[in-house]
């Protein structure tokens, strides 16, 4: 099948560059293009140079992404400003360099490897396990690839993570900074604190007419103005909708289990131990000790590996990086010295948990699932060609809609996608629907669009009321309430810094706080994460970045009061070795100092393969020169 998309490929991808080849011609003239001057580049990762016109490519790529996920329209020159260009170079080294790494390491991915990943993306494969060459295109669409680019960013990122998998397999954190991690989330906090509470304020006056207004202008535009709201005609075509039409028979069910039995089988586990070797003369000397008594862990300890270093956890029998007799000797028994992706190795066995085969009743709603949505993509796909074509003989979105009956319906909503009641409008297009309508003019059709469920809609703005502000008489008492709520928080404010100010020239609380009538008050001891019922999150961070005998200010956790305290103590909670609450923190400690290696991988792999990048064409394509 791939050899058919390279084949494709070739046949219109040829003809493109044969025109582009000309029109070089004939811009620039037959004497440039015989000067044979040399690509400009960009950067380079080792000997693989990065062209201007490359990198555009990714960029464009990765703006299209950041768009998706933030939901927003970014124009280049918004991106640019941002940095994001540098950010898409710096990602595209990062990943070339790691691709570049692993090659050299020896890692390689198959054709059905490559094959079997392809299918495995969601959409990609249909209910027969081939590819679905519709989807895959579309997506090509979406993405600006070509099939050949395709298919090297997932071989590249297979690469990459089979590498970064096996280098951190084994890796166990260190005891020292575990624990001292578990303490620093174990520490506990105890202040002492006087509270100034809305009671010390003093009587708050009404203001003049002249003072509200000023007031009224300052925060208008995000308090007391009506949005702007836009009238839209939307029509619809809904996966939902042609997926309830959709009947599966228990013959075609059947057939695709058959046909595809091996992916519903979970391949076995085991727990491993790898002693790994220089050279397979260590490794058969290696293996001499083991048959002549000595244990897996002493021979691995003359090896220089500690009890950590050789385990590699729960390893699937799928994983082509480790070598297959690793699956077929007893348990507990050491392998013959066996060549790894890193050389010479001999594997233990600990445990196993036996492969399975789902059954096709564990199944069969999960297959009718994938014909249901392939055939519905395709019905879909039909549908909205046909709603095209009934669009380009002149008819109306109305006329369309109904001729092909797709949902069709008119709103009002502002830019949150809200009526004018300030509530959600129900089934609207997901995906960027929303940034489209409050970018487009008045009276004219958009084009069809799918929508990231896989549905697709074409719409047209109607009407546009501009935002507005509400009169000041209208939202007058809005306006006393928020100023007397901001004059209270400036009054509490003003009280708690004066009493940080002199806390801190020496004064005790007790003291400062006896003249408003009020007593410190020591607090429980408490985390540093976690909600607080007494503290704001703010307070409560402030007193776990003290030391003993500062003093800081915050607010409490409901209502409009400030504490001024001071840290009087720090302790440490109690904890069993096996709590839930430890193991499920050892975790996540794991999980991010494997992030953390790998990121040490990623720079390492830059350093040594070498990453070049040429800052004056960099600032050319940055300013658009």
């Amino acid at each position: 099948m791939l050899e058919t998309l390279r084949n494709a490929s070739k046949g219109w991808l040829a003809a493109v560059l044969i025109i582009v080849l000309v029109g070089s011609f004939g811009i620039w003239g037959v004497q440039d293009m015989m000067n044979l001057t040399t690509t400009p580049t960009i950067a380079k990762v080792g000997d693989t140079e990065i062209t201007p016109d490359q990198f555009q490519r990714e960029f464009s790529r990765f703006l299209l992404q950041m768009q998706r996920e933030s939901n927003s329209q970014l124009t280049t020159q918004q991106a640019k400003a941002l940095n994001l260009d540098r950010e898409a170079l710096d990602r595209m080294l990062t990943r070339l360099a790691l691709i570049a790494r692993a090659k050299d390491a020896g890692f390689s991915i198959s054709e059905s490897q490559l094959l079997d990943a392809i299918k495995s993306i969601r959409g990609l494969s249909d209910p027969q396990g081939n590819i679905n060459y519709a989807a895959l295109q579309q997506i090509l669409d979406n993405a600006q690839l070509n099939q050949q680019e395709f298919l090297d960013i997932v071989r590249g990122d297979m690469l990459r993570e089979q590498m970064i998998r096996t280098m951190l397999g084994g890796i166990a954190m260190p005891a020292g900074l575990e624990a001292a991690l578990n303490r620093f989330r174990l520490e506990r906090r105890v202040i002492e604190y006087v509270k100034i509470d809305p009671s010390q304020a003093g009587e708050i006056k009404d203001p003049d007419d002249a003072t509200l207004k000023k007031f009224y202008d300052t925060h208008a535009a995000e308090r007391y103005s009506v949005p702007e709201y836009r009238t839209v005609t939307i029509v619809q075509a809904r996966t939902a909708d042609v997926a309830s039409q959709i009947v599966v028979s228990e013959e075609d069910i059947k057939r695709v289990y058959d046909l595809n039995k091996r992916t519903y089988e979970v391949p076995e586990k085991r727990v491993l131990e790898q002693i790994r070797f220089k050279t397979e003369a260590a490794a058969i000397a290696g293996k001499a000790k083991l048959d002549s008594g000595q244990s897996f862990e002493a021979v691995a300890k003359a090896e220089g590996y500690k009890p950590e270093d050789i385990k590699l956890g729960d390893v699937s029998k799928s994983d082509t990086t480790i070598p297959a007799d690793a699956f077929t000797i007893p348990l507990n028994t050491a392998s013959k010295p066996l060549k790894g992706p890193f050389g010479w190795v001999i594997v233990r066995a600990v445990s196993a948990t036996p492969g399975s085969l789902k059954t096709l009743d564990e199944v069969r709603g999960e297959i009718r699932e994938r014909f249901v949505t392939e055939r519905a993509r395709d019905k879909l796909f039909e549908l909205t060609n046909d709603f095209e074509d009934t669009r380009g003989g002149g008819a109306t979105l109305e006329e369309a809609a109904a001729k092909h009956k797709l949902f069709l319906t008119k709103v009002t909503i502002d830019a949150r996608g809200n009526d004018q009641s300030a509530k959600p409008v129900e089934n609207l297009p997901a995906g960027e629907f929303l940034p489209r309508v409050f970018a487009s003019e008045t009276g004219i059709d958009s084009e069809l669009t799918e929508s990231s469920d896989g549905s697709y809609y074409d719409f047209r703005v109607d009407t546009v009321t501009p935002a507005t502000k509400r009169p000041f008489d209208q939202v007058r008492a809005e306006i006393l309430a928020d100023w007397r709520a901001a004059e209270l928080e400036k009054r509490i404010k003003a009280i708690a810094d004066d009493l940080v100010k002199k806390a801190k020239a020496g004064q005790s609380l007790a003291t400062l706080a006896a003249p408003l009538d009020l007593a410190p008050i020591k607090s429980d001891p408490f985390p540093r994460y976690g909600r607080n019922t007494a503290f704001a999150e703010q307070t409560v961070a402030a007193a776990h970045d003290a030391k003993i005998g500062d003093v800081f200010t915050g607010p409490v956790a409901e209502g409009k009061s400030v504490v001024v305290a001071r840290l009087a103590e720090v302790q440490y909670a109690a904890e069993a070795p096996d709590s839930p609450e430890r193991q499920m923190y050892a975790g996540r400690l794991r999980e991010a100092f494997g992030g953390d290696l790998a990121q040490l991988l990623a720079i390492a792999s830059r350093e040594e393969v070498g990453v070049t990048i040429d800052e004056q064409k960099f600032q050319a394509f940055h300013t658009g020169e």
